[in-house]
């Protein structure tokens, strides 16, 4: 699957010594330009955090620093991370000898929220990828905003997914066995494994503590079952919600790779791909999905 995107330069807004731009009219992805992440001002540091909560896609760019330097970076947008030495900051070299599933589906896309469906650790708000060689590669990354999906619901269907319950399954050899379609959707071969860890959580949310939007709370790579519903009738709702207003052409949001791009990104409004594996064997970045103690939070049924 190829995502077409036209960007149209509409707007530039200087804060302090560096500038922010928007290449698309829906606002969903921001680029700064001009800006030194290892040396902020304390005013620096609570901008972006403003803008962070605005803009849910920010990509800062020719930035060359340490890997202690980009974490502490990072821990800006989200005044509740966690330092708990129990949790996994997960900030890796990723290459060829991270790719999970066989080579069946190097040319699939597979679609995720950072640790959403886990039974130990909360979703992260932030998730961050700073790319540090493209050389034998040329490849973007793509979002897709689960705020905007569930904004183009119809209000018959937005009442039903209200009630609705979502089921994930943290089972490893659930995502090793299982396949994708083209566009990214899992395809279980199995209904049961016996490493499934499952949890269980509102399939509608708000996407942050203001209680202005709500979101999906849903992961392609983990989704099990709608509790309510049989397998068969819970897989053609996930189907259809992915197909018809996921992954809805305007509903996506790219960005192609220079070397020493940050990317930070909103976890919990936005699902995100790596594009094909095959073409992303070849890259090298650090990865970073920034624990967090904030809370999610319910909707009121």
């Amino acid at each position: 699957m190829k995502f077409s995107i036209f960007f149209l330069s509409i707007l530039i807004i200087n804060i302090s010594a560096y500038n922010v731009f928007y290449p698309n009219f829906i606002k969903n992805k921001a680029i700064i330009n001009n800006i030194d992440v290892n040396n902020l001002s304390k005013k620096d540091k609570i901008e972006l955090y403003k803008l962070f909560n605005k803009i849910p896609v920010l990509i800062f760019k020719n930035q060359k620093i340490k890997p202690e330097e980009y974490y502490n970076f990072i821990k800006i947008f989200d005044p509740k991370h966690n330092n708990s030495k129990d949790q996994n900051i997960n900030l890796v070299i990723k290459g060829s000898n991270n790719i999970l599933n066989d080579d069946n589906d190097n040319d699939n896309y597979i679609w995720q929220q950072y640790i959403t469906g886990s039974n130990k650790y909360l979703t992260p708000i932030v998730g961050s990828i700073y790319m540090l060689d493209t050389s034998l590669s040329d490849e973007q990354i793509l979002f897709a905003s689960l705020e905007d999906a569930y904004d183009m619901i119809n209000m018959r269907l937005k009442k039903i997914l209200d009630r609705y319950t979502v089921l994930h399954s943290n089972s490893i050899k659930r995502q090793k066995k299982c396949g994708y379609d083209y566009t990214g959707l899992r395809i279980d071969y199995k209904k049961k494994y016996n490493d499934d860890d499952i949890t269980e959580k509102s399939l509608i949310i708000y996407s942050d503590k203001t209680k202005k939007r709500r979101t999906l709370y849903l992961n392609p790579k983990k989704f099990l079952q709608i509790k309510e519903l049989n397998y068969n009738d819970s897989y053609n709702l996930y189907r259809h919600l992915m197909k018809k207003y996921i992954l809805h052409y305007s509903n996506i949001i790219a960005h192609k790779w220079d070397n020493n791009d940050i990317c930070v990104f909103n976890n919990r409004k936005l699902m995100h791909t790596l594009s094909s594996k095959k073409l992303y064997r070849d890259i090298i970045y650090l990865e970073c999905k920034l624990p967090t103690k904030e809370k999610i939070y319910d909707i009121e049924k």
